[in-house]
């Protein structure tokens, strides 16, 4: 399943981002697939679990010539199944993809997380959809997150959505994946923004978000371990993007 870059004494113990939105067409699948590049530039071993029964996750790896990160098509019901397979082959970070109006397939996901990440472009239609999501990732007792994106880069609509999630005590991270065409142009590839465009504003951004991510789940400190001058850099790259 995975292709361990780690040493024998691997010893960091393996995290689980779940990114849930029942709503479809919101960006779980960009989001989660170039979090996992992102990740994987890190140092990290990534796998991805698939459980959209229309797996596009599963097909964007199919498009890859890089043999990682992994993704795996799997079952809701034997999640635990795959997420012990991936710690057993020294993952760092499991990614669960999931599909929208799957209520019963979000809400498992969400108790196997130690995060959740909920992706939603700032948007009317999307914020209506948002409440349902947003109880659920709450009943899961799990911290979790709400990221804007596909985000126009002109107006007030970040401003406006980020007030008014906060205001009903829902955090919002501070990284914005703006609506910029290296998120998707390159997916029929199987690449993400890093690649297609690694000096981009796509790019920065996703990695100014993996880096708030991993602090969340906390795993800088071993990242830090591993690289501290990969790190160091990225972190220097990332304020300057801000």
């Amino acid at each position: 399943m995975l292709k361990t870059q780690k040493p024998e004494d691997h010893a960091h113990p393996t995290k689980v981002l779940a990114i849930i939105n029942g709503k479809g067409g919101v960006g779980k699948t960009t989001t989660s697939t170039n979090l996992a590049v992102a990740a994987e530039r890190l140092g990290l071993v990534v796998a991805i679990l698939d459980l959209d029964p229309q797996p596009s996750s599963t097909l964007w790896a199919d498009h890859r010539e890089a043999s990682s990160p992994a993704v795996v098509a799997a079952q809701a019901a034997r999640l635990p199944v795959f997420i012990k397979q991936a710690r057993q082959q020294e993952a760092d970070l499991i990614i669960i993809d999931t599909p929208p109006k799957a209520e019963g397939t979000a809400s498992e996901a969400a108790a196997h997380a130690d995060v959740i990440l909920i992706p939603t472009p700032p948007k009317p239609l999307d914020l209506d959809a948002l409440p349902q999501t947003i109880q659920l990732a709450r009943a899961s007792g799990k911290p979790f997150f709400v990221v804007l994106n596909n985000a126009p880069v002109q107006g007030q609509e970040i401003a406006d959505t980020t007030a008014a999630l906060t205001k009903a005590g829902i955090e919002v991270a501070p990284v914005v994946l703006h609506s910029r065409k290296a998120f998707y142009s390159h997916m029929q590839q199987g690449q993400t923004a890093e690649e297609c465009d690694p000096g981009g504003k796509a790019a920065g951004e996703i990695r100014a978000l993996m880096l708030w991510v991993a602090e969340r789940l906390g795993m800088l400190k071993s990242i830090q371990a591993d690289n501290p001058k990969m790190l160091t850099n990225l972190q220097a790259d990332n304020r300057k993007i801000a």
